[in-house]
């Protein structure tokens, strides 16, 4: 048995950024997103996972998430990110842009771009499975892909029904094809995104106003143990 110290002051002042933790390696080597509690670094793998961002305004998902997250994605060099932001514009992605391989900021863009992320999917996994993989792995011949979504729910309201069943599909196929699927929204309800993406992804819940929303953004287990990210405002 062991026991963890922890230091609740650590959360209530600035942290300086390191820098990235690892550049020049691959995609596959952890990510260094924070800081625990307890002062220990948070090491997160994204490879094989999709995960929404859910926090009410001004909660941390753009600095806390997607500039650290991306920040040290784009040092690894076998990563290629593609970015959409059709509320905000380049208020998130703006610094990123650099290193950043595409992004859209408008409802044309966006739906041309989930067609595009759909429809090589299966170019992707044909040329897998004709080196006899599975999932992707590093040096593999292919970038791994990042597609990341800000401001979800406003998003799949404006778009279509032929991008949101293209999206549907994309979070159905894409982890096989080398890819990750971020969605980042407020609230993570149906209204806001389609419950079968929904399930595909693992969470990254950030402060919210309203106890009742905690179920959206928490496993059961978080929730049993008394996490309550509403205590943030």
């Amino acid at each position: 048995a062991g026991f963890s110290m922890s230091d609740p002051r650590v959360l209530t002042r600035p942290i300086p950024w390191p820098g990235p933790s690892a550049p020049g390696s691959s995609i596959a080597e952890p990510l260094g997103l924070g800081m625990w509690q307890d002062g220990e670094p948070v090491r997160y793998v994204i490879v094989g996972h999709h995960i929404y961002m859910m926090g009410m305004s001004g909660s941390g998902k753009s600095m806390g998430a997607a500039w650290n997250m991306l920040g040290e994605a784009m040092t690894r060099p076998d990563v290629c990110i593609l970015g959409c932001d059709i509320t905000k514009g380049y208020q998130t992605f703006g610094p990123l842009l650099p290193g950043v391989h595409r992004f859209e900021r408008d409802k044309k863009g966006a739906a041309a771009l989930i067609g595009d992320i759909h429809g090589i999917i299966k170019t992707r996994t044909d040329f897998l499975s004709e080196r006899g993989l599975q999932k992707w792995e590093p040096r593999c011949g292919l970038s791994y892909l990042i597609c990341w979504f800000e401001e979800t729910g406003t998003l799949m309201n404006a778009l279509g029904s032929k991008s949101e069943d293209q999206m549907d599909a994309i979070a159905l196929a894409l982890r096989s094809a080398g890819g990750t699927l971020v969605h980042s929204l407020q609230r993570n309800t149906y209204d806001q995104l389609n419950t079968l993406v929904r399930g595909q992804m693992s969470s990254m819940c950030f402060g919210l106003s309203d106890p009742n929303d905690c179920k959206y953004g928490l496993s059961e287990a978080q929730l049993d143990a008394g996490l309550n990210p509403a205590e943030w405002k």
